[in-house]
């Protein structure tokens, strides 16, 4: 018998790609869909398109369902992505393969079709913000652009779109239109809402601007103090996550607290915790994640 629990993915030294291998021969998919990608354009008459090209869109669209998924599904829940490809007359077709894989059962099974109405909402927008947001019901939003054309999605597909990850990997599919590839097709369904084409125009409104790359959160934590600042100076502490297992630098923007810091009101030891609020602002620089964090405000203090 093999204990899956071995295998999870938020072990340290564990590797995801072998724990998938290991649970697709096991026959541990709980779900399948299948997407068709299309490349189009005069290069493409000749069944001959730049394999660099191909690669990048290929890769930047497998970055974008797997961003999709760890927000839709958490960071880890499994999926295995293949490609069936072929040429037919003037274009080069693709089929796109998710399977889900356990032991962990997914929330949302239809990634790719989510991830297809974000595109749709994209291209849409052109590249502006929304003009109006109205609710529909308990899952639904109505999204009007600029020129007063409307688009109804769901709840998650608002989510995609507003997620830097996945604008930043969107971007990089639409690195693939141009030098003779006209436009790129992606069909989850026989539904106009399943299937949308991003044509070379479409191209400035599928890339992220600054906004687009800068998320930011709060929450609350218990942070173990690794250095502090006995003058009261906000920046150059260093703390560790026991839940989230990083240490990291950030800065303070307590002024009470840090005020208590510089009057000797505290005496910090090893050992000693903070709950607080803490504010991190994650940057996506080519495509490179960079975190920063602030602690809002101090809670409390504890000393073990």
């Amino acid at each position: 018998m093999i204990r899956l629990c071995r295998l999870c993915p938020i072990r340290p030294g564990c590797q995801p790609g072998r724990l998938v291998s290991v649970l697709m021969k096991l026959g541990v998919v709980v779900d399948r869909e299948i997407c068709k990608l299309r490349f189009d354009g005069p290069t493409l008459s000749s069944h001959e398109m730049e394999l660099e090209k191909l690669a990048n869109s290929l890769l930047a669209f497998k970055t974008t369902i797997e961003q999709a998924n760890v927000l839709a599904n958490g960071k880890n829940s499994l999926i295995s992505i293949k490609v069936k490809g072929g040429f037919q007359e003037g274009s080069l077709l693709t089929d796109i393969v998710v399977d889900y894989i356990g032991p962990i059962v997914p929330v949302c099974t239809d990634i790719l079709k989510n991830v297809t109405q974000v595109l749709a909402l994209k291209k849409m927008l052109k590249g502006d913000p929304p003009q109006q947001e109205t609710p529909i019901g308990d899952s639904l939003i109505q999204i009007t652009n600029s020129e007063g054309t409307t688009i109804n999605v769901n709840t998650l597909v608002v989510q995609m779109h507003n997620s830097a990850p996945v604008s930043t990997s969107i971007g990089k599919i639409a690195d693939g239109l141009g030098e003779g590839v006209t436009s790129i097709g992606v069909e989850t369904g026989p539904n106009p809402e399943d299937q949308v084409t991003l044509l070379e125009g479409d191209k400035a409104a599928l890339q992220p601007s600054v906004e687009d790359q800068v998320e930011e959160h709060v929450r609350v934590c218990d942070l173990e103090i690794l250095t502090s600042q006995n003058d009261g100076k906000q920046a150059g502490w260093r703390f560790y996550d026991e839940e989230n297992d990083v240490e990291f630098i950030a800065s303070v923007a307590d002024n009470n607290f840090l005020t208590d810091v510089s009057d000797r009101k505290y005496n910090f030891q090893h050992g000693d915790r903070i709950k607080v609020n803490l504010k991190e602002t994650k940057k996506f620089i080519n495509s490179r994640k960079r975190t920063t964090r602030t602690v809002l405000e101090v809670i409390s203090y504890t000393r073990p």
